[in-house]
């Protein structure tokens, strides 16, 4: 660790986090501070995430691991089974049914006569039942949709809705330990890109340490700390130009979606993302591509043509990022689901039992309505 190299392009080797972090320091500072040469002189072996921390001012999560059970699934109903999630979480036939009702009272009526609700339908419902903050509310319905068509049916909804109830038991290696992880994961993957990139991995680890009040700069060392322990990096240098010559040139991530390059050109070119377009090659570069789809495997620098850029709006001043501060090759790692699971079931990452929770219990009736409906049947039965 004297004389750390840069690898070329590429992925960090996996499993050496410490030297991913000695990467990363040599491009920052020649000499890395005292801390960091303590940490390259210790042994591999992963050391605790958070450093003196109280462990009473966290929910304990209880962990169950066993050699033989490590769940593969993935988030599609048919490729585990839901009725051991379903188990796990407490969910009955009586909050399923509690739940269709009041799916039932906002859905739209599909053509096949099987209703669904619309990304406006979801918002009237949070509207009334105030289940989650307002500006979530396009997060957990874009969860919620596993087959991306812009609509949910009940089956959607119900695994949706008890993944998120805030009584679902956060039990890891388990069918709703790893459920949540994965609409968690995805819930934080705004971009869509399938991995957690810098900026989204940093909302995540300030959500779910926000209890704590923690100052600003121990947050970002938190941040830091674990972008190197977890991520990964795929790197590429972007050549941009237009009709008149040469631009500017960003190194990327392959892992960033169009949208994100959009945002790193504005920075640097001082021009607003919204409206610009750009082609690799003779193809569009669309804002929710990734960009290692649409490049061949294995190249280094890769020509963008800049097409339309609203140049009348400059100097634009973007708004700045976390990872604008960030000078190693932590700003381009991303993380996979995988390292992410691996990471929560090792208890590397605390604090994420806390995320993807709505604000209240929406499968049950309250006390209030149980009375209500109560006398309604004594009504009834009266009648009768």
């Amino acid at each position: 660790f004297t004389k750390p190299v840069v690898p070329s392009e590429g992925k960090l080797q996996p499993g050496r986090p410490r030297l991913q972090l000695a990467i990363a320091m040599t491009i920052a500072a020649r000499t890395p501070p005292p801390k960091v040469q303590k940490l390259m002189k210790s042994n591999m072996e992963s050391p605790a995430m958070h450093e003196n921390r109280d462990v009473n001012t966290e929910r304990p999560l209880i962990v169950l691991f066993d050699p033989q059970y490590n769940p593969k699934w993935d988030c599609d109903p048919n490729n585990f089974d839901v009725d051991h999630f379903f188990k796990e979480a407490s969910i009955t036939d009586a909050n399923a049914k509690v739940l269709r009702g009041r799916f039932d009272k906002f859905s739209t009526a599909g053509g096949d006569g099987a209703p669904f609700l619309t990304k406006e339908d979801f918002g009237r419902f949070n509207s009334h039942y105030k289940i989650c903050a307002q500006e979530d509310e396009e997060h957990y319905f874009r969860v919620m949709d596993r087959s991306g068509v812009g609509q949910l049916s009940f089956q959607d909804f119900l695994i949706g809705c008890s993944a998120a109830n805030p009584t679902t038991p956060h039990i890891l290696n388990s069918y709703t330990g790893y459920m949540r992880a994965r609409y968690l994961f995805d819930f934080y993957n705004a971009s869509c890109s399938g991995t957690l990139d810098f900026e989204e991995l940093a909302r995540l680890l300030r959500d779910a340490k926000q209890h704590l009040q923690e100052p600003l700069d121990k947050q970002r060392s938190h941040i830091l700390e674990v972008a190197q322990e977890l991520g990964e990096v795929a790197v590429v240098t972007l050549r941009m130009s237009d009709d008149s010559g040469p631009l500017c040139e960003a190194r990327v991530s392959q892992k960033w979606t169009g949208s994100a390059i959009r945002c790193q050109i504005a920075k640097q070119m001082e021009v607003p993302a919204e409206g610009m377009e750009l082609y690799i090659g003779n193809q569009p570069f669309a804002p929710g591509a990734v960009l290692e789809d649409v490049i061949p495997v294995g190249v280094r620098v890769v020509d963008v043509s800049v097409a339309v850029a609203n140049w009348e709006a400059s100097p634009c001043v973007v708004e700045p990022n976390l990872s604008d501060s960030v000078l190693g090759l932590e700003r381009l790692v991303h993380i996979t689901f995988d390292n992410f699971y691996q990471a929560l079931t090792s208890e590397q990452l605390r604090g994420t039992s806390r995320l993807f929770r709505f604000r209240k219990q929406i499968l049950q009736l309250s006390e209030a309505q149980r009375s209500k409906s109560k006398t309604r049947k004594i009504l009834t039965l009266g009648g009768a």
